[in-house]
């Protein structure tokens, strides 16, 4: 069953002292990071209960991802201030969240 991306992350935000990280994976075997929080590359730059709260999310994967080139700084690992519609496209395109591998709210 594909997990709906906004669906993510509906966390208590008192119960939040950091921020928001989830490693999903697609239903063609694509994987990547999303994150968010007060320390992220994110806008806006501050922990909020969830990812529909955002208008930019920082992304990391381990495969180069051509469409998110212009949010790439350099050789550094990350995607900063990427919108949150180009996050959901991607993730559509690779078929949908089908499995999240590893998610914290801390």
């Amino acid at each position: 069953m594909e997990t709906k991306f906004k669906e993510l992350a509906k966390v208590d935000i008192n119960k939040c002292r950091s921020g928001i990280f989830y490693r999903v994976v697609c239903q063609d075997g694509f994987d990547v990071s999303i994150k968010c929080d007060r320390f992220r590359y994110c806008s806006p730059r501050e922990t909020l209960n969830g990812f529909d709260l955002y208008e930019s999310l920082e992304i990391n994967t381990s495969e180069h991802v051509e469409e998110l080139h212009s949010y790439q700084d350099g050789s550094n690992p990350y995607y900063a201030y990427v919108p949150i519609d180009t996050v959901e496209a991607l993730l559509e395109k690779h078929g949908g969240i089908v499995s999240e591998l590893e998610n914290r709210v801390s």
